[in-house]
């Protein structure tokens, strides 16, 4: 009876130790391919209210600036576009290296003072996580307003960096 059970396991050992690996390059082989992002899937860009690679003709910029606080440097680019007949200010960001902070979120919040602490108003832009360029929309709050782009690490649950930043 043990016998029979072990010449069993043995050729089903045979059998998926040769029909794996086959099975894994058949599926390499027929994987579906993903085209890049074109004019097509604009409408998702628009409902989701990012501003996307398609879109960066239909935007005016409005201005280009080099922020710094000491040991972080942002290159911030911001523009206007008008989606659905309302206007949007977008606020580009882009590391000028890269961040040696544990998941950086990006906050904007109102005044001049530095904050020590993140406040209940401060508003969450997105990831600023490696040296790729970011598009956010700034909220409406933010329009015309100075505010505080403050820099702040989800794994230090603390402030990293702080940068006063004019609207327009």
């Amino acid at each position: 009876m043990i016998l029979s059970q072990r010449k069993a396991h043995f050729l089903s050992s045979i059998a998926l130790a040769c029909l794996v690996p086959l099975l894994f390059f058949i599926g390499v082989i027929f994987r579906p391919s993903y085209g890049i992002v074109n004019e097509s899937v604009q409408p998702l860009f628009t409902i989701s209210g990012v501003s996307s690679a398609v879109e960066k003709n239909a935007n005016t910029q409005i201005d280009s600036t080099q922020l710094n606080d000491g040991k972080i440097q942002l290159m911030v680019n911001t523009f206007t576009t008008l989606t659905r007949g309302t206007k949007f200010i977008i606020l580009e960001v882009e590391p000028t290296k890269t961040l040696k902070i544990p998941d950086p979120l990006l906050y904007w919040q109102a005044g001049t003072e530095k904050p020590t602490q993140l406040s209940e108003d401060a508003i969450l832009l997105g990831s600023l996580a490696g040296t790729s360029r970011r598009s956010f929309i700034l909220p409406s709050q933010a329009s015309g307003q100075k505010g505080q782009l403050i820099i702040f690490s989800q794994g230090y649950k603390m402030i990293e960096g702080t940068m006063l930043f004019q609207s327009f």
